[in-house]
This record gives structure tokens, C-alpha cells and sequence, in this order.
């Protein structure tokens, strides 16, 4: 997304003629003066949070800055009113919130990184820095093993492990629900179209997730390739 992207021209944008847009948070509104990227791109915009609305947790690769124009701004540091001006360094993170509503005008500045982790002689963890919560989000593990001719990265794709212990229980309960309906199915001459829909369900929810999960992570070695290729 390019919105007045283009830092060499100049440009005057009056806020109140543009519409609020929505976010991936529910219940937060945006209005972008300038952006260019998508929910990690550099992007100067200023945001609405209705009463009691938040963002999930997340980092900050590149840093942010932001002023608070109306209401009350909070997170885990504190509280900030109308007129304060919060700087956050790069590999900061917090979680936002207002509980009375807020505006605030809100920029990740030009050398906004992409990903944020660590790195070591062995290897390195990272994830892609996002704005919004997805469960299905890869982490990423790099492995490097010395050859004659360079160095090779092997690298890992991996659920949270939290939400990979969700979908087991949940997997093994919808399963074995779905093995009793199948069975009862079976050796029943009434079966109901509610069961017949009730079996393959758990399977379409996992088919769903996967496709989730695996589309951010074809995202995630995209990105890791060029920025290699980038620093080769």
C-alpha cells in the first residue's frame, strides 16, 4: 500500500476530510496520512480507539512515535493523556489500550525493520513484526552450517508453541467427538443431517488453519530469501 509514499514531494493532508478506516483490531479506526508497506511498512497515521479497545502485544523492529491528541493512552508502562509525546526505541514492545477512548497520531519511522529476534554464531530467532494479532504467525529458526564454498541456512517454521498445544486438544477432542458421531452414524438406520455435517467439520476447521499457517510462512521465506539475497 503507497499512500503519498513518495518523501521527495511534498504533500498537505487534512485529516478531518479523511474517512476513518478500519483495522484488523476490532473497535480501533485509522486514518493514514502517508504510508508505504502494509501493516509493517513506514506509515504515518493517526488512530481511534473506542472505549475499552486494544492491540494484541507486539514489537516494535524499527521503534514508533506517536502523540496522544484526545483521551487517555495507556499500556503496561503507564497512562498518557492528551499532549504527551511517547518515543519507543527499536525491539521495544507493549501492549495498548484505552479504557474512556482515545486519538492519537501515531509513526514508524523510515528504517522500520521487518523482522525482530536474535541471532548467534549458531543461528538465529526471529518473527515478522505485525501490529495486529495472528495466532498462525511462524516462528522463524535459522540454523547456519559452514561449507567450503559459503555458509548454508537452514531454516524452521514453527506455531507458537502455546497455540500448538490449543490445536492438539482441540484437534483430539473435535476427533474423537467426530469418531463417536461416526459410529453412532453407522450402526443407526436414523442419521440427521447434523451429523453427517458434525463429522468432517473438525477436519475443515484444521484444513483452514493450515492453509492459515502456511500462507504466512511462504510470506515469511519470501521475505527471508531477499533479505539474504539483499545482504549476500
Amino acid at each position: 500500500m503507497k499512500i503519498n509514499a513518495d518523501l521527495n514531494q511534498g504533500v498537505v493532508v487534512y485529516s478531518d476530510d479523511l474517512p476513518w478506516a478500519s483495522s484488523p483490531a476490532p473497535g480501533v479506526e485509522r486514518r493514514m496520512l502517508e504510508r508505504d508497506g502494509e501493516e509493517i511498512g513506514r506509515a504515518t497515521t493517526i488512530v481511534r480507539f473506542a472505549p475499552n479497545s486494544s492491540f494484541a502485544m507486539h514489537s516494535h523492529g524499527g521503534g514508533e512515535e506517536f502523540l496522544v491528541l484526545e483521551g487517555v493512552f495507556s499500556d503496561e508502562h503507564g497512562n498518557y493523556g492528551a499532549g504527551t509525546y511517547i518515543r519507543n526505541p527499536i525491539g521495544s514492545q507493549h501492549t495498548p489500550y484505552s479504557r474512556e477512548g482515545c486519538i492519537w497520531q501515531w509513526r514508524v519511522p523510515p528504517n522500520h525493520a521487518p523482522y525482530c529476534g536474535t541471532i548467534s554464531e549458531d543461528g538465529f530467532k526471529t518473527r515478522r513484526v505485525i501490529h495486529y494479532r495472528n495466532s498462525f504467525l511462524p516462528q522463524v529458526r535459522g540454523r547456519f552450517e559452514s561449507l567450503p564454498n559459503g555458509t548454508a541456512v537452514h531454516i524452521t517454521l514453527s506455531l507458537h508453541p502455546m497455540v500448538s498445544i490449543f490445536l492438539i486438544f482441540w484437534g483430539s477432542s473435535w476427533g474423537s467427538a467426530s469418531l463417536l458421531f461416526l459410529f453412532a452414524a453407522l450402526f443407526s438406520e436414523d442419521v440427521g443431517l447434523e451429523t453427517l455435517l458434525f463429522i468432517p467439520l473438525p477436519f475443515i476447521v484444521l484444513f483452514i488453519f493450515w492453509c492459515a499457517f502456511w500462507l504466512e510462512a511462504n510470506r515469511a521465506c519470501q521475505d527471508l530469501s531477499e533479505i539474504l539475497r539483499i545482504h549476500h
